[in-house]
């Protein structure tokens, strides 16, 4: 079965809330502290544990098949799909933006 690369933060408070997020989600997976990636217990996804400025570049590359970033501190946390089907409503190719417009 082919594994879902996901791509967050490897530290910072994105990071928390990354974790929160796939937790939310019902994936389970170790923190990633002093790790590069690690693999979901319950599901067929590898989570990447990156710089924030290197996230969109894996995800281009296809290394990460979706990206979890934030492109400002006003705006909320934006995913960087490519390859998933996400209809990107934001400023560039790829990306989409889930919150308030």
């Amino acid at each position: 079965m082919t594994e879902l690369k996901i791509a967050i933060q490897k530290n910072g408070r994105l990071s928390d809330n990354s974790h929160k997020l796939l937790e939310e989600c019902g994936i389970k997976f170790s923190n990633g502290a002093g790790v590069l990636k690690t693999k979901a217990r319950n599901f067929p996804v590898e989570i990447l544990f990156l710089r924030d400025d290197d996230i969109p570049q894996y995800v281009e590359q296809q290394v990460a098949d979706i990206g979890i970033l934030g492109i400002s501190p006003v705006l909320p946390v934006v995913v960087w799909a490519q390859h998933v089907g996400v209809e990107p409503h934001g400023p560039r190719h790829g990306l989409a933006h889930f919150g308030p417009r």
